[in-house]
Protein backbone atom coordinates (compact mmCIF):
# COMPACT_ATOMS: atom_id res chain seq x y z
CA UNK A 1 0.00 0.00 0.00
CA UNK A 2 1.02 3.57 -0.52
CA UNK A 3 0.41 6.68 1.63
CA UNK A 4 0.87 10.39 0.41
CA UNK A 5 1.41 12.28 3.79
CA UNK A 6 0.23 16.29 3.46
CA UNK A 7 1.96 18.62 5.15
CA UNK A 8 0.72 22.68 5.51
CA UNK A 9 3.33 23.89 7.66
CA UNK A 10 2.45 26.58 10.05
CA UNK A 11 1.55 27.10 13.28
CA UNK A 12 -2.20 26.39 12.21
CA UNK A 13 -1.02 24.01 9.80
CA UNK A 14 -1.70 19.81 9.83
CA UNK A 15 -0.37 16.74 8.47
CA UNK A 16 -2.94 14.47 6.52
CA UNK A 17 -2.36 10.84 5.51
CA UNK A 18 -4.27 9.65 2.79
CA UNK A 19 -3.87 6.52 1.04
CA UNK A 20 -3.26 5.26 -3.08
CA UNK A 21 -6.96 5.48 -3.24
CA UNK A 22 -6.99 9.01 -1.69
CA UNK A 23 -8.96 7.40 1.33
CA UNK A 24 -8.05 10.01 4.68
CA UNK A 25 -6.25 7.37 6.84
CA UNK A 26 -5.00 10.29 9.94
CA UNK A 27 -5.23 13.81 10.51
CA UNK A 28 -3.75 16.00 12.92
CA UNK A 29 -3.63 19.73 13.19
CA UNK A 30 -0.22 20.86 14.21
CA UNK A 31 -1.87 23.32 17.06
CA UNK A 32 -3.58 20.28 18.75
CA UNK A 33 -0.10 18.30 19.71
CA UNK A 34 2.61 18.30 16.79
CA UNK A 35 3.39 22.05 18.29
CA UNK A 36 6.32 22.39 20.90
CA UNK A 37 5.93 25.26 23.25
CA UNK A 38 8.61 27.02 21.49
CA UNK A 39 6.39 27.00 18.97
CA UNK A 40 8.48 24.78 16.69
CA UNK A 41 7.15 21.10 15.37
CA UNK A 42 7.63 18.63 17.42
CA UNK A 43 9.98 16.90 15.26
CA UNK A 44 9.77 13.30 17.49
CA UNK A 45 5.68 12.93 17.05
CA UNK A 46 6.20 13.84 12.93
CA UNK A 47 8.44 11.09 13.11
CA UNK A 48 6.66 8.29 14.79
CA UNK A 49 4.17 9.69 12.64
CA UNK A 50 5.62 8.90 9.12
CA UNK A 51 7.47 6.12 10.53
CA UNK A 52 3.70 4.20 11.68
CA UNK A 53 2.65 4.91 7.81
CA UNK A 54 6.44 3.76 6.31
CA UNK A 55 6.19 0.56 8.40
CA UNK A 56 2.64 -0.34 6.58
CA UNK A 57 3.76 0.46 2.73
CA UNK A 58 5.47 3.74 0.44
CA UNK A 59 5.34 6.85 1.76
CA UNK A 60 5.39 9.93 -0.44
CA UNK A 61 5.46 13.39 1.24
CA UNK A 62 4.17 16.35 -0.05
CA UNK A 63 4.00 19.81 1.44
CA UNK A 64 3.71 23.54 0.73
CA UNK A 65 7.04 24.75 -0.91
CA UNK A 66 7.30 27.98 1.29
CA UNK A 67 6.83 31.28 -0.97
CA UNK A 68 6.73 34.07 1.47
CA UNK A 69 4.20 37.14 0.76
CA UNK A 70 3.95 40.79 0.54
CA UNK A 71 3.56 42.45 3.90
CA UNK A 72 4.61 39.14 5.63
CA UNK A 73 6.63 39.88 9.08
CA UNK A 74 10.14 39.15 8.79
CA UNK A 75 9.19 36.86 12.43
CA UNK A 76 6.55 35.04 10.57
CA UNK A 77 9.05 34.03 7.25
CA UNK A 78 11.45 33.23 9.79
CA UNK A 79 9.15 30.67 11.76
CA UNK A 80 7.71 29.13 8.89
CA UNK A 81 11.47 28.95 7.52
CA UNK A 82 12.65 27.49 10.97
CA UNK A 83 9.46 25.34 11.08
CA UNK A 84 9.97 23.74 7.62
CA UNK A 85 13.68 23.02 7.75
CA UNK A 86 12.81 20.57 10.88
CA UNK A 87 10.13 18.84 8.55
CA UNK A 88 12.67 18.82 5.68
CA UNK A 89 15.31 17.18 7.86
CA UNK A 90 12.86 14.31 9.24
CA UNK A 91 11.81 14.02 6.02
CA UNK A 92 15.64 14.26 4.42
CA UNK A 93 16.97 11.46 7.37
CA UNK A 94 13.95 8.98 6.84
CA UNK A 95 14.88 8.79 3.28
CA UNK A 96 11.05 9.20 2.42
CA UNK A 97 10.57 10.64 -1.32
CA UNK A 98 9.07 14.60 -1.17
CA UNK A 99 7.68 16.88 -3.69
CA UNK A 100 7.33 20.56 -2.43
CA UNK A 101 4.76 22.61 -4.24
CA UNK A 102 4.15 26.17 -4.68
CA UNK A 103 0.57 27.10 -3.15
CA UNK A 104 -0.43 28.44 -6.86
CA UNK A 105 0.38 25.23 -8.48
CA UNK A 106 -1.31 22.56 -6.59
CA UNK A 107 -4.22 25.10 -5.56
CA UNK A 108 -4.92 25.19 -9.25
CA UNK A 109 -4.40 21.54 -10.02
CA UNK A 110 -7.20 20.59 -7.14
CA UNK A 111 -9.69 23.63 -6.77
CA UNK A 112 -9.63 25.10 -10.59
CA UNK A 113 -12.67 23.79 -11.25
CA UNK A 114 -14.39 25.09 -7.89
CA UNK A 115 -16.41 28.18 -7.82
CA UNK A 116 -14.00 31.09 -7.54
CA UNK A 117 -15.02 33.28 -3.89
CA UNK A 118 -13.56 36.39 -3.65
CA UNK A 119 -12.37 38.54 -0.66
CA UNK A 120 -12.11 42.24 -0.01
CA UNK A 121 -9.25 43.83 2.20
CA UNK A 122 -8.25 47.44 2.88
CA UNK A 123 -4.42 48.45 2.40
CA UNK A 124 -3.23 51.66 3.84
CA UNK A 125 -1.48 53.92 0.89
CA UNK A 126 0.63 56.85 1.32
CA UNK A 127 -1.63 59.43 0.63
CA UNK A 128 -3.70 61.04 3.38
CA UNK A 129 -6.36 63.12 3.29
CA UNK A 130 -7.26 66.33 4.75
CA UNK A 131 -7.45 65.34 8.64
CA UNK A 132 -4.00 63.23 7.84
CA UNK A 133 -5.37 60.12 7.98
CA UNK A 134 -3.87 57.24 5.77
CA UNK A 135 -6.48 56.53 3.05
CA UNK A 136 -6.65 52.93 2.84
CA UNK A 137 -7.40 51.38 -1.19
CA UNK A 138 -10.07 48.19 -1.71
CA UNK A 139 -7.94 45.21 -2.87
CA UNK A 140 -10.08 42.30 -4.17
CA UNK A 141 -8.27 39.09 -3.61
CA UNK A 142 -9.22 35.30 -4.09
CA UNK A 143 -10.00 33.81 -1.25
CA UNK A 144 -8.09 30.74 -1.67
CA UNK A 145 -9.23 29.62 2.14
CA UNK A 146 -12.58 29.19 1.29
CA UNK A 147 -12.22 27.81 -2.48
CA UNK A 148 -10.02 25.23 -0.70
CA UNK A 149 -13.06 24.26 2.27
CA UNK A 150 -15.38 24.06 -1.02
CA UNK A 151 -13.47 21.69 -3.01
CA UNK A 152 -12.83 19.41 -0.06
CA UNK A 153 -16.11 19.12 1.12
CA UNK A 154 -17.15 18.19 -2.36
CA UNK A 155 -14.61 15.74 -2.44
CA UNK A 156 -14.85 14.43 0.82
CA UNK A 157 -18.47 15.13 1.96
CA UNK A 158 -18.69 13.04 5.27
CA UNK A 159 -15.56 14.00 6.61
CA UNK A 160 -15.17 16.80 9.11
CA UNK A 161 -12.19 18.95 9.08
CA UNK A 162 -12.28 20.01 12.86
CA UNK A 163 -9.15 20.29 15.17
CA UNK A 164 -10.76 18.33 17.45
CA UNK A 165 -14.36 17.25 18.98
CA UNK A 166 -14.79 20.59 20.91
CA UNK A 167 -14.07 22.73 17.82
CA UNK A 168 -16.88 24.27 15.61
CA UNK A 169 -15.09 26.16 12.94
CA UNK A 170 -13.00 24.02 9.71
CA UNK A 171 -9.06 23.75 10.37
CA UNK A 172 -7.45 26.01 7.36
CA UNK A 173 -4.57 23.72 8.18
CA UNK A 174 -6.28 20.04 7.76
CA UNK A 175 -8.03 21.20 4.63
CA UNK A 176 -4.77 22.14 3.20
CA UNK A 177 -2.84 19.13 4.10
CA UNK A 178 -5.62 17.02 2.63
CA UNK A 179 -5.19 19.13 -0.27
CA UNK A 180 -1.70 18.54 -1.01
CA UNK A 181 -1.52 14.81 -0.05
CA UNK A 182 -4.54 14.14 -2.71
CA UNK A 183 -2.33 16.10 -4.96
CA UNK A 184 0.20 13.40 -4.78
CA UNK A 185 -2.09 11.26 -5.25
CA UNK A 186 -3.49 12.37 -8.36
CA UNK A 187 0.17 13.16 -10.13
CA UNK A 188 1.06 9.45 -8.97
CA UNK A 189 4.17 10.58 -7.22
Amino acid sequence: MKYYIGCDIGLRGAIVVLDASGKVCYKKAMDDGLIKPDSTPDVKKIYSIILHFKKMGDVHFVLERFAGFFGQSKKSVASLERQGGKIYGVIELMNIPYTASLPKNWQKEMCGDTKQYDKTTYVKTDMVDEEGKNIKKKVIKKDTKKIALVTVNRLYPKEKWLKNDRCSKPHDGLIDACLLALYGVRKGL
